[in-house]
């Protein structure tokens, strides 16, 4: 039975004069695909580009579903009926059971509207002679283009599922279909669902074996004349398959097919749309003749091609590939970029610190072991002086001190006698004085006698020159200090001593060895008038500096507190552990 479905208006009636009023005349409706992408695009953009408002009226009929045999005079009358009560503008056809219908009653349907061919194959125009008062804008669907496709993609196949549904316009499609692909015949099987309800399709496709195909064209009734909305029958559809679904049309490229030689049917609609525009503009109908929209590149699910285990090498040269789920990288690049640069700058931050340090570690190194040398070769040379003094001026001097002396007793008169007396006195002194300079020069009591005695040595001398006594106390100590660590510290008792000599005026000295934290520790301590540190960081003394630096070659430290009016305590500690000989 013909019916026809009034679908309405979506523009507000009392529009101004200069409101177009558009029919579009459904095969299907508005639910089957493809037309459904068709129609939504289509109006979408015809408002959108439109100069002028769009007033929309609808109809649907059935028989593109259900055939021929039924009467399409409620269509016609519904049609022209409503063009009486508000003229229609442009009238525009959606599939081709709807350009067939206004082909075959162009004279009793809207005569002399202009009318607009949409959402039709090229093939159907080649039976067809358009009106002046008739435009289209075809579509060509390349179905060799996809079957080569999908055979280069997967070249083991041997069977493919050819999915397409029972309606007239289906089956005009089936017989062509069947002979455009007769040309792969030797090459692979094909197995048709036109006689299958949609269950009994997607039993099917759930049971394909492995070098198998499915193709799916468009299922808008199946056998049982059950009508499907493209969208949900194709999920469902994906959904079950046990072999990868290829298409032709680009919108199912995102609904659950692999891809192939797809149209666009959104761009078809939108050059529909800008037809619809220029035919709504004035210009006649008869000047737009469009050649068929052709796809352009196959394009592919990048979702499904991971699925179904498709390498992008194996995709035609220029394939459009969609749905890309950016990897870690993609997704985080700058990030990325950003933090190794900052690691990056960051290492070579290190290793250039880490230059430094092992730089600056060598130069410490050089400048200890030039420092050790310098004072071994002060040491070496003090000895030999040392040595020159005693055993050569201090002997000379005794020699000298004993001539003068016979000279001396051989004077008769008392007043050269007391002469010479005086000068064999000097001599003495003087010879006294080289001996003490030659023993602190190079003091052998240190190697022969220990740390410990040659401290006590040095405090009777220092009692004996100096009003104010310096004392000795031992504790802890270890039964065998080394020879450089004992030289070390007798050298900074030496030295600290000199300085209570020349700075700290009559002061009581306090001297301490001890074992203290593995090391040996030398304290010097005066009550004397003591200074101001600060000033003496300003000026530093050389006898300071060399403590110091014979200290730091064995890996000691030293300490020095003072105050003015508080005396001044000289620490030196020395580890044992650390020690050369």
């Amino acid at each position: 039975m013909l019916a026809a479905c009034v679908l309405l208006v979506l523009v507000v009636p009392d529009l101004a004069a200069a409101t177009r009023r558009v029919l579009i005349l459904h095969s299907f409706g508005r639910d089957f695909g493809p037309f459904q992408v068709f129609s939504s695009e289509f109006r979408t953009a015809l408002v959108r580009d439109s100069p002028e408002p769009i007033e929309f009226q609808e109809a649907t009929l059935e028989i593109g579903l259900f055939g021929a045999g039924a009467d399409d005079d409620p269509v016609v009358h519904y049609a022209n009926t409503l063009h009486a009560a508000r003229p229609v503008d442009l009238v525009i056809s959606v599939g081709s059971p709807a350009a067939r219908l206004l082909q075959r009653d162009r004279q009793r349907m809207l005569p002399g509207v202009p009318a607009l061919l949409s959402a039709l194959d090229q093939r159907f125009l080649d039976d067809v002679t358009l009106a002046a008062t008739d435009a289209a804008v075809p579509g060509a669907i390349d179905l060799p283009g996809t079957v080569e496709v999908l055979l280069r993609v997967l070249p083991d196949t041997q069977e493919i599922f050819f999915v397409i549904g029972g309606s007239p316009l289906e089956q005009f499609w089936l017989a062509d279909a069947k002979r455009e692909l007769e040309p792969f015949a030797e090459r692979v099987a094909f197995t048709w669902s036109e006689r299958m309800s949609f269950e009994e399709i997607r039993a099917r496709a759930a049971t394909l074996g492995p070098r198998s195909a499915i193709l799916y064209t468009m299922l808008v009734v199946d056998r049982d004349g059950v009508p499907y909305e493209e969208e949900r029958a194709l999920a469902r559809l994906s959904a079950v398959a046990s072999a990868p679904i290829f298409s032709l049309f680009e919108h199912h490229v995102g609904l659950g097919a692999v891809g192939g030689s797809v149209l666009s049917v959104e761009q078809l609609s939108r050059e529909s749309a800008r037809a619809a525009i220029r035919i709504l503009q004035g210009q006649p109908p008869a000047s737009i003749r469009l050649p068929p929209m052709r796809p352009v590149s196959p394009v592919f699910d990048w979702r499904e091609l991971q699925r179904w285990r498709i390498r992008e090498t194996d995709l035609p040269v220029g394939s459009d590939v969609r749905f890309r789920q950016r990897t870690f990288w993609e997704q985080n690049r700058w990030q990325v970029v950003g933090v190794l640069g900052l690691v990056m700058a960051e290492a070579a931050l290190i290793v250039l610190l880490a230059f430094n340090y092992v730089t600056r570690r060598q130069a410490e190194e050089a400048a200890r072991g030039l420092s050790r040398k310098l004072i071994q070769a002060q040491e070496q040379e003090r000895a030999r002086v040392a040595r020159d003094l005693h055993d050569d001026i201090t002997q000379r001097l005794a020699r000298l001190a004993i001539d003068t002396s016979q000279v001396e007793q051989a004077l008769p008169d008392h007043s050269p006698r007391d002469k010479v007396r005086s000068l064999r006195e000097g001599l003495v002194r003087l010879s006294e004085d080289v001996h003490s300079l030659s023993y602190q020069l190079h003091p052998s009591i240190v190697r022969d006698l220990g740390l410990a005695e040659a401290l006590r040595v040095e405090c009777e001398r220092f009692s004996s020159k100096q009003p104010a006594p310096a004392d000795l106390s031992l504790r802890d100590l270890p039964p065998l200090v080394p020879p450089a660590v004992a030289f070390c510290l007798y050298r900074v008792g030496q030295e600290a001593l000199r300085n209570v000599a020349r700075h700290a005026g009559p002061a009581r000295v306090h001297v301490c060895l001890a074992g203290v934290d593995k090391g040996l520790q030398l304290v010097v301590q005066d009550e004397g008038v003591g200074f101001d540190p600060r000033l003496q960081n300003d000026k530093p003394t050389l006898g300071l500096a060399s403590m110091r630096e014979r200290l730091s070659l064995l890996g000691g430290e030293l300490v020095l507190e003072t105050s003015p009016g508080s005396g001044t305590t000289v620490l030196a500690w020395v580890p044992l552990r650390q020690a050369r000989s």
